[in-house]
């Protein structure tokens, strides 16, 4: 797809432009729009040709969110894809946790480490206001992984 001009092109090249490949966003897709594409393909290792295919507009969408830009947690299929699972499970990796291959998506063992991580900084912050009065706090536990999210987030 190649559209000359309209909204598809401007969160098209508002999403490069975040990201640094295009200098700014406009509404027509001229032979700036076209390199920007190129080497943003070139920078995701798909296939450069310069226009918004499957797999590039897959890759702009994930590209697009920064970690706080949306709430993560495990959801049906399709799992939740994006920069910012890719930056959470660094996070949590160079923490010491084991995410796995950092890889963008937001699966069972992602979710582990993540709700680990706020309940062990929960605890702590708990434990520390309540010196010794922390009573059953890793009883949340036993909720589901939405509940236990909400009750820390």
């Amino acid at each position: 797809m190649k559209p000359d001009r309209g909204d598809l092109v401007t969160a098209v090249t508002s999403t490069l432009h975040r990201l640094g490949f295009l200098a700014n966003t406009t509404d027509r897709f001229d032979q700036d729009v076209t390199e920007a594409v190129k080497a943003f393909q070139q920078a995701r290792g798909l296939s450069v040709s310069g226009e918004i295919d499957q797999p590039t507009e897959k890759a702009l969408e994930e590209a697009r969110w920064k970690l706080g830009d949306r709430s993560l947690y495990l959801q049906p299929s399709p799992l939740m894809r994006g920069d910012d699972v890719a930056q959470l499970q660094s996070r949590l990796t160079d923490m010491g946790f084991d995410c796995g291959r950092v890889d963008g998506i937001f699966g069972d063992k992602t979710e582990h480490h993540y709700l680990t991580e706020k309940i062990n900084k929960a605890a702590h912050c708990f434990a520390a206001v309540w010196e010794g009065q922390l009573v059953s706090f890793y009883a949340v536990l036993a909720y589901p992984s939405g509940t236990v999210q909400n009750c820390i987030s």
